[in-house]
C-alpha cells in the first residue's frame, strides 16, 4: 500500500514519463518525517440534507459550518460510504479538524466523536428555525501524503427530505443564537452513546423530539411531539392529563399573534391522535383530516385528500414542543426559585394569578 501510494505520488510528479531518484528520494524523505512524527491531523465532515447558509461561521475551535458539502473535498481523499454517499439535497457541512497524539489505527481521536457534533448542530437548528434538517452522510480521516488508516464513512444516517418537507435556513443573524443552544446540546447528545443509568429530565423531550423528525408517517410523528410535551409540562398526578397539558401549554405560550385558545386546541388535538395510536385504533381520513385542519389552520379538500395538510400540521406541532423545549431549558439554566422547571405543583393555581401568568410566559416568548 506504501509502495503503491508513493509511486503514485511520484509518476504524478514526473508526468508518469519515468521514476527519478531525487524526486523519490523527497517523498520518501516526507514519509519517514510523517512517520516519526508523535501527532496526526485528523478531520471529520458531516453533511447536512434540507438546511442552508449564508456564510461560512465557525462553531467553536474545531468546527466550522461551511455551505460546501463535499466530503472528499474537505478529506482531501476518497471516502467509501457504503454505496450512498453525499446527494444533491446535501447543502452544508460541519468540517471538525483537530491535531492530537497518534492513535491506534483503528480509533480515530475521541475529540471528533462520532456523529454526535452534527446532530447537535442539526438538534439546535431543528429548536430554533422552521424546517425539516437531518444529518445525512458522516466521514473521517487523517490529512496525510501517507495515510496510515483508509478513511471511513456512513451515509444516511437520519435520511434524506421526505416530500414537500421544508427546507431550514440559518441566516447571519441567527448564528450566534445557533451556536450558543449547539454547545448547550452537544454534551447531551455525547451522553446518548455513553451507558448512564440516569439522565437528564431534559433528554426526554429532546430525545422525542428528535424522533419526530425520524418516523415517516405523521401521526408517529405527532406520538412523539406529545410525549415530549407531556415530559415537559405533564402534571405529576396524571389527573385530566389532556385538558391541563394543554391549559398548561396554551397559558405558556398564548400571544398577540399566537391566541391561547388556538395552542390550547392544538395540543388537545395532538392528544386525540396519540390516544387514538397508542390505543391501537384505526383513524380514518376524515378523522385525520379534522387533526389536520385544527394543527395546520387549512381547511381540507377532498378532491386533493390530506397530503397538502400534513407538513403545515407538523411545523405547528413541532413550533409549541420547540418553543416548549427551550423555555423549559432557559428555566433550568436559572437559579431564581421562581419561575422555575421542572414545574412547581401548584403551577396550575400560581398560572391563573394575571401577573404570575406574565411571569411565566416572559420566559417562553423565545
Amino acid at each position: 500500500m506504501l509502495w503503491t501510494r508513493l509511486l503514485g505520488i511520484v509518476l504524478a510528479e514526473t508526468d508518469g514519463d519515468r521514476v527519478r531518484v531525487d524526486i523519490l528520494a523527497k517523498h520518501f524523505r516526507r514519509y519517514f518525517r510523517e512517520l516519526a512524527r508523535p501527532y496526526a491531523t485528523w478531520r471529520q465532515v458531516d453533511t447536512i440534507t434540507g438546511l442552508r447558509c449564508e456564510r461560512a461561521f465557525n462553531l467553536d475551535g474545531h468546527s466550522v459550518v461551511t455551505p460546501l458539502a463535499d466530503p472528499s473535498h474537505h478529506l482531501r481523499a476518497w471516502v467509501d460510504f457504503g454505496g450512498l454517499g453525499p446527494s444533491i439535497h446535501d447543502r452544508l457541512a460541519l468540517v471538525t479538524t483537530v491535531t492530537v497524539e497518534k492513535q491506534s489505527l483503528w480509533s480515530p481521536p475521541h475529540e471528533l466523536g462520532f456523529p454526535e457534533r452534527g446532530l447537535a448542530l442539526v438538534g439546535a437548528v431543528r429548536l430554533l428555525k422552521p424546517g425539516v434538517p437531518r444529518l445525512h452522510c458522516h466521514a473521517n480521516g487523517q490529512l496525510s501524503s501517507f495515510r496510515f488508516e483508509r478513511p471511513s464513512g456512513w451515509g444516511d444516517l437520519e435520511g434524506e427530505p421526505i416530500g414537500n418537507e421544508k427546507e431550514a435556513a440559518i441566516e447571519s443573524k441567527d448564528i450566534p443564537r445557533v451556536r450558543a443552544l449547539w454547545k448547550d446540546l452537544l454534551p447531551r447528545y455525547q451522553r446518548r452513546w455513553a451507558f448512564a443509568t440516569r439522565e437528564p429530565r431534559i433528554d426526554i423531550p429532546l430525545r422525542r423530539f428528535g424522533r419526530a423528525y425520524e418516523n415517516t408517517w405523521w401521526l408517529d410523528r405527532v406520538v412523539d411531539l406529545t410525549v415530549a410535551i407531556e415530559a415537559l409540562i405533564g402534571p405529576s398526578d396524571q389527573q385530566e392529563l389532556r385538558h391541563r397539558v394543554a391549559l398548561r401549554a396554551a397559558h405558556l405560550l398564548g400571544s398577540r399573534g399566537n391566541p391561547s385558545q388556538v395552542v390550547y386546541e392544538c395540543v388537545r388535538t395532538m392528544y386525540d391522535a396519540r390516544s387514538t395510536m397508542v390505543h391501537g385504533r384505526r383513524a380514518d381520513e376524515k378523522q385525520q383530516a379534522k387533526w389536520l385542519s385544527t394543527l395546520s389552520g387549512l381547511e381540507y379538500d377532498y378532491n386533493r385528500g390530506i397530503y397538502p395538510l400534513i407538513e403545515p400540521a407538523l411545523e405547528t406541532a413541532r413550533e409549541i414542543v420547540s418553543r416548549l423545549i427551550r423555555g423549559c431549558m432557559k428555566l433550568a439554566s436559572e437559579s431564581a426559585p421562581q419561575p422555575s422547571w421542572p414545574l412547581p405543583d401548584d403551577f396550575d393555581r400560581l398560572i391563573l394569578e394575571p401577573s404570575e401568568r406574565r411571569l411565566w410566559q416572559r420566559k417562553f416568548q423565545l
